[in-house]
């Protein structure tokens, strides 16, 4: 979940792009589309509708849950929606829960320990958070679990990561020993992190070019280093990608049955607005970058890849649909819209307005899945 206010270089790399970073060479453009859409052709495609959307606030209004089930349904068009239960306030039933099960909207669910919003501990007593857990599931069905929200975000968690750890492999024994196992996953890699992943791992296979290329879409020209590499020493980069690979090498070994990422394009704008000049006038996206995180995160821990949160930074429609033929072509199995906010150039944007209806982004939203899934 998005918050307004700045995050610790740690967690959130201030982030921007000049014209000159976002300038390529046609010719090489359309070379690493082929190479994608080589690699893409031996993964087996997904044919129904893998899109969801979270719906929160937007411009200042609070949406009921009748009618957050009118625009996932509805207006969207989605078969899945995202929403949170924290289990220090769990009473037995959730309304929003409840609303989108008894429209057949199918539940990916976040859940939090304590209530989001605020900076809380990772759970150290994994007896009361399995039975506390277990009370939620007594109830509810989700189509996946999602454990916490963005666990690198100190905005929300304290304490070290161990402690996630093992909050997360309670979850996985809870979930999985279920009569109809539930399926479950981290809380997200961020968006930044999730780069610097997979441009290591270039290095790391000696793909020097392939990493430079990479690190020229993904990351703002002021944060490259004469070389073309991401300057480790500027943005927190350094300390980000060291506990991206902490992440990476624990997904790989516990039995999770998905690794969660979260990302906004443009990928190398997801920046301060200071930094985001001519963001607005940005109509598509190069996408072969993300279907490179993907394929990277896949590898590197063995696991499929799925996204809670995704989304984009203006409101032009032609990134909405090169984000969605991308995961649809890279068979991401869980493909989640971050659809809240107040709508400023730069920061996350919603697919609807205020009064609920849909923007140019929401119609594109809409008429992809339309045609994509009749």
């Amino acid at each position: 979940m998005r918050v307004k206010k700045i995050l610790p270089h740690f967690f959130i790399a201030i982030v921007a792009i000049t014209a000159m970073g976002c300038k390529r060479s046609p010719a090489l453009a359309t070379k690493e589309q082929r190479t994608e859409q080589t690699a893409e052709a031996g993964i087996s495609q997904i044919t129904t509708n893998i899109f969801g959307a979270l719906i929160n606030e937007t411009d200042g209004v609070q949406f009921t849950p009748a009618q957050k089930v009118v625009l996932v349904k509805d207006s969207l068009k989605c078969k899945y929606a995202r929403m949170n239960i924290a289990l220090s306030t769990f009473s037995g039933t959730a309304n929003l829960y409840d609303a989108y099960a008894n429209a057949g909207i199918k539940v990916v669910l976040n859940i939090s320990n304590k209530p989001t919003g605020s900076q809380q501990p990772f759970p150290t007593d994994t007896v009361a958070f399995k039975t506390k857990l277990s009370s939620v599931l007594a109830v509810y069905q989700p189509e996946v679990l999602v454990i916490e929200n963005e666990e690198v975000n100190q905005n929300y968690h304290s304490g070290p990561l161990s402690d996630y750890f093992n909050e997360l492999k309670a979850a996985i024994n809870v979930a999985h020993s279920q009569s109809t196992p539930i399926k479950v996953t981290n809380g997200g890699i961020v968006c930044r992190m999730a780069t610097l992943i997979t441009w290591k791992s270039y290095i790391d296979s000696g793909l020097v070019n392939k990493a430079k290329n990479y690190a020229a879409k993904a990351f703002p020209a002021d944060k490259l280093d004469a070389n073309g590499n991401p300057d480790l020493t500027k943005g927190g980069y350094q300390a980000m990608l060291d506990t991206g690979l902490v992440l990476i090498n624990k997904y790989k070994q516990l039995p999770l049955d998905y690794v969660n990422f979260h990302w906004y394009e443009p990928v190398a704008m997801r920046a301060m607005p200071s930094e985001q000049g001519g963001l607005d006038t940005i109509s598509h996206i190069d996408a072969t970058t993300l279907g490179s995180t993907i394929r990277c995160l896949r590898n590197k821990t063995g696991k499929e890849v799925i996204t809670n949160e995704i989304g984009q930074l203006n409101l032009q429609p032609g990134i909405t649909t090169d984000i969605m033929s991308k995961v649809k072509a890279m068979s991401v199995p869980y493909v989640l819209w971050y659809s809240g906010g107040d709508g400023i150039i730069g920061d996350a944007i919603p697919l609807q307005n205020g009064n609920g209806t849909l923007r140019n982004t929401g119609k594109a939203f809409r008429n992809f899945i339309i045609t994509n899934y009749p």
